[in-house]
């Protein structure tokens, strides 16, 4: 009679697979609600500190800080008004060409990738894989990214520094620099900020009207235990393995490595 049996690996592997998908559900059930109420107790500090700031300033200001302390929202002390009010008038008029057209590049890069078919059947698949919930159709994922990554093409100022940091903060929680991760005209980090807006919109469909506030939301899932990089290994194996089997429009995938 034959026995089927399981490596120590592929048990430890489950566990930890299990455990992210508890991790990522639990947070994002807790979130929205958590996030909304920030942003609003800090608009309404800055407006009792006499400081007028769009809805967009207050995110970002927040997003910034919560950065700053690895994604953790709750550490963001949203009492300091007069100094996250000075932030934002400061950065008044920065935009995105500023910054030597890297997050522009880094955008365009993705709206690229929103065009490879296969490229987000296999990010869909891991994300599946990786939370255990069933994602919508990769159509319909990829006009909400579309529409995100148009948006978040236009801001200025303080959105703007924000969303800079941002693309930063993943590429260093993916344990390497977009320098390091490109191949073939791709950029790795890239690959995985679709990949974590397609976990917005998979996550986070209430806030689709602000995509600031999603990436905001994004921010405070990874400071809540999500692990980038355990979605980048998912992304690369999958590549990999569609490349060995010369699935349809193999070719057209970026032959990228973990870093």
């Amino acid at each position: 009679m034959n026995r089927q049996y399981i490596s120590i690996y592929q048990l430890a592997q489950q566990v930890i697979l299990k455990k992210s998908i508890r991790l990522i559900s639990e947070s994002a059930a807790g979130l929205i609600p958590g996030v909304q109420s920030r942003v609003v107790g800090l608009g309404q500090e800055l407006k009792k500190a006499g400081i007028d700031a769009t809805d967009l300033e207050v995110q970002a200001a927040l997003l910034l800080a919560a950065l700053e302390g690895g994604g953790k929202l709750e550490k963001v002390a949203v009492q300091d008004a007069e100094s996250i009010g000075k932030q934002i008038q400061e950065a008044r008029g920065y935009t995105l060409l500023e910054i030597g057209g890297s997050l522009l590049h880094t955008i365009e890069l993705a709206g690229n990738l929103l065009g490879n078919v296969a490229l987000m059947n296999i990010i869909t698949k891991s994300i599946e894989t990786i939370t255990g919930k069933k994602v919508v159709d990769p159509k319909k994922m990829t006009i909400g990214i579309n529409k995100m990554a148009t948006i978040l093409k236009k801001l200025t100022g303080l959105p703007a520094k924000a969303l800079e940091k941002f693309f930063k903060f993943i590429s260093a929680k993916m344990g390497g620099g977009p320098a390091a991760q490109k191949v073939a005209g791709y950029v790795g980090t890239t690959v995985v900020v679709v990949a974590f807006f397609a976990l917005g919109t998979l996550f986070f469909p209430v806030l689709g009207a602000s995509p600031l506030m999603i990436v905001l939301s994004l921010t405070g899932l990874i400071g809540k235990g999500f692990e980038i990089k355990t979605l980048w290994k998912h992304i690369v194996e999958a590549i990999l393995d569609y490349k060995k089997e010369k699935g349809q429009d193999y070719e057209t995938l970026p032959d990228i490595q973990l870093a």
